[in-house]
């Protein structure tokens, strides 16, 4: 879970000179989509008058990457096939061919 970290900030924007950012570890940051998968660092975000506008800021972020992630959900592998083989030129026998190695690739899609 994103944690609310304490920082001390100055001027009138901050309450007493505090104010509150958030504090992504490696796996955070990569399950939230900042970083790609592997490729995860320590990182912050933000920082905030309040607590509680931090805490919404987490659900904010957590909103996003799933967006983001629904969006990034490309053609499976049966429908870029269908798509390919009904838009390429090749002869008949080419996409015979083709078409006999299918179901081995079928086998590794389900796999996956």
């Amino acid at each position: 879970m994103v944690s609310v970290r304490e920082i001390k900030r100055k001027g009138k924007k901050y309450k007493n000179g505090i104010a509150f950012t958030l504090d992504l570890t490696a796996k955070e940051s990569e399950d939230l989509g900042i970083f790609p998968e592997g490729k995860g660092k320590r990182t912050w975000r933000g920082t905030y008058r309040t607590r509680l506008d931090a805490k919404e800021a987490i659900k904010s972020l957590e909103k996003e990457s799933k967006r983001s992630n629904k969006r990034n959900l490309g053609p499976t592998l049966a429908e870029a096939y269908e798509s390919w083989l009904s838009s390429t030129s090749n002869s008949e026998s080419t996409k015979d061919l083709y078409q006999s190695c299918w179901p081995h690739l079928q086998e590794l899609q389900d796999q996956t």
